[in-house]
């Protein structure tokens, strides 16, 4: 990774096109928004007019703009030139300008916004980044994964391990990053301004057509290339995830989201993800799995040494305590609820033991644990967690063992570190936090759900130079803002002119609404209960309706029916009466299968 990196930096040298250059052949409009210049593809609607504008002025200010616009009406399109137009602004002024990266919800949700990149004027240096279960090209380690029944993410990093030793069981695809003509032909396909791109064309990286070309791994080339790219695109979880987007790793060393244009699209379910980033649970199984891997630090590492003083002993002796600690008071609590008769459990929360409802505070529960800012929970101790990964990541590069069990001493560093971070959001914001402990024997869980959505927005809108938040639906924005104002950056940076609420690009002129009580000629009343979809009366008469309704609407037709086995009864009564062939004289008829493969 580190040959890969250094090699990209010399051959980008000057190359690297900032401000971004544009595609003449793409900026047939122009759009002034204060003192930038937006260069569409075709001239913009309202919608994104209205947009770009809210998008500018949150660059401008670094404030935190909502962007409600209709679906279909442009909003990525409009994003993208808004924030590349800026971008490239600044690039003319200063050196050093905001990276621009950009969520998504999924990662199929890539391939379009990239498609949409490719449709605007600007050319910048991009980047894709994903998991190794999207990115990953080595089946081999894929299979070893499966079959050792461990995370992909440690079979990928043995692999790598190995391949750095040149040992038995590395990745051939991993050893490819350090060739120079990969990195040429990484420099030229991805690595340059104007090389628009998406994960399949990455994978390509790994099934060079030359057979003198050597395979690389297009999951570490995304992060390299990430680092210096004018926009990155990403899943959701690299900006919301605090375990992601805080992770540190040597693939990453430039990754951050401190002073970046953060972009969160289809941003309806931010405050659930939120919560869901910001909750925790784990059993006491699992806390003793971290405690008896940390036990194996110094005896595999006993050379490391933590700031001037502590030996690798001395720090794993300090990460062990927290743990230990909540091991103990799993045990104590899992005893005394245990001996005790458990009355029927009316609700799913009945068998808890609960902290912040009711009279116990979440407070009370870490004073009950002897959990402090000052000692377990300490700054100190998440920094010794994050320095121990990365103290363990450089010694991989620098050993030959091949030995899995620095994997797992890994995925239980970053367990930890997890725990310390999400334990310290709930010192601090306890009144969003409820604490809940579920006494199952041996399996007793401990869970930290997080009920404020916006603590864990706090966290990388305070890093971030702006933030847009972005959908189709955000409605009700009211509700939404007030899931997130438990974070002083957005209460502070919101723009001042509000949620941006744009029109639809459908005029109230070409809109009819109605409702049609009976059916066609019968009058009969259409209720759509399931024993009147059983009836084939009822469906003959709603199926007459349809048939006379689109004998008078010019163009396409899109006809909803409550389920699958609603289309498949709709379907065998018309056919049988010959309804179907009657609806086949006035459209052409296409129905939705089960599977999206099987579409024509």
């Amino acid at each position: 990774v580190e040959q890969l990196r250094d090699r990209l930096d010399r051959l980008s040298g000057e190359s690297g096109g900032r401000p971004c250059p544009v595609d003449p052949s793409k900026c047939l409009h122009q759009l002034r928004v204060d003192e930038d210049i937006l260069y569409f593809p075709f001239e913009p609607l309202a919608p994104q007019k209205a947009v770009a504008s809210y998008s500018i002025k949150a660059c401008d200010r670094g404030g935190i703009a909502f962007l409600e616009s209709p679906t279909g009406t442009g909003k990525s399109l409009a994003l993208l030139c808004a924030v590349l137009a800026w971008q490239r602004r600044q690039a003319e002024k200063v050196t050093t300008v905001p990276q621009i990266v950009y969520g998504v919800r999924t990662h199929s949700q890539i391939k379009q916004i990239v498609g949409e990149l490719r449709k605007c004027g600007y050319r910048p240096r991009m980047a894709v980044i994903g998991s190794r279960d999207q990115l990953c090209a080595n089946e081999t380690v894929k299979s070893e994964a499966r079959r050792g029944r461990v995370s992909l993410n440690l079979s990928c990093r043995q692999a790598a391990r190995c391949a750095v030793a040149n040992l038995p069981g590395g990745c051939n695809l991993y050893r490819g990053l350090g060739q120079n003509s990969y990195a040429q032909r990484v420099h030229d396909r991805y690595g340059q301004a104007g090389r628009i791109w998406d994960v399949e064309e990455l994978l390509s990286c790994a099934q060079p057509k030359a057979s003198d070309q050597f395979p690389g791994c297009p999951y570490y080339t995304a992060h390299v290339l990430a680092g210096d790219a004018d926009i990155v695109f990403c899943p959701q979880n690299y900006i919301l995830d605090p375990s992601v987007s805080q992770c540190r790793s040597h693939h990453r060393e430039r990754w951050s989201l401190k002073g970046r244009i953060v972009i969160i699209d289809e941003a309806h379910n931010v405050e659930t993800c939120c919560r869901e980033a910001g909750s925790l649970e784990i059993t006491n199984q699992e806390l003793w799995q971290i405690s008896r891997t940390l036990r194996q630090m110094p005896l595999r590492h006993s050379n490391l040494r933590f700031g001037e003083r502590r030996s690798c002993a001395q720090a794993a002796e300090e990460l062990e305590k927290l743990p230990l600690q909540l091991c103990a008071f799993l045990g104590r609590h899992r005893t005394a609820t245990t001996t005790t008769t458990v009355p029927a459990v009316t609700s799913p929360l009945d068998s808890h033991v609960l902290w912040g409802l009711g009279s116990q505070s979440t407070k009370l529960f870490l004073q009950q644990c002897g959990l402090a800012p000052s000692g377990l929970l300490s700054k100190t101790m998440e920094e010794l967690a994050i320095e121990a990964i990365d103290r363990l990541l450089q010694a991989q590069l620098n050993e030959s063992s091949t030995d899995a069990d620095d994997a797992e001493l890994l995925s239980a560093l970053e367990k930890l570190r997890d725990l310390i971070f999400k334990l310290r959001l709930a010192h601090k914001h306890s009144d969003s936090y409820v604490v809940a402990i579920n006494p199952q024997g041996d399996a007793t869980r401990l869970c930290l759900w997080l009920m404020s959505p916006g603590v864990l927005f706090e966290v990388f809108a305070s890093q971030a130079h702006c933030v847009l938040l972005a959908s189709g639906t955000l409605a009700p924005l009211g509700a939404l803002q007030a899931e997130l104002m438990a974070s002083d950056t957005l209460a502070s940076r919101a723009l001042r002119e509000g949620p941006l609420e744009a029109r639809h690009i459908v005029h109230p002129w070409q809109l009819f609404a109605a409702v049609l009580p009976c059916a066609d000629r019968c009058n009969a009343p259409i209720v759509s209960t399931y024993g009147n979809w059983q009836s084939e009366e009822f469906v003959q008469a709603l199926g007459a309706s349809v048939l006379r309704l689109v004998s008078y609407i010019p163009g396409g037709v899109l006809c909803f029916l409550p389920s699958y086995q609603s289309l498949d009864l709709a379907l065998l009564f018309w056919r049988r009466s010959g309804l179907w062939q009657d609806l086949a004289k006035v459209k052409v008829l296409v129905t939705e299968p089960r599977q999206a493969s099987e579409m024509p």
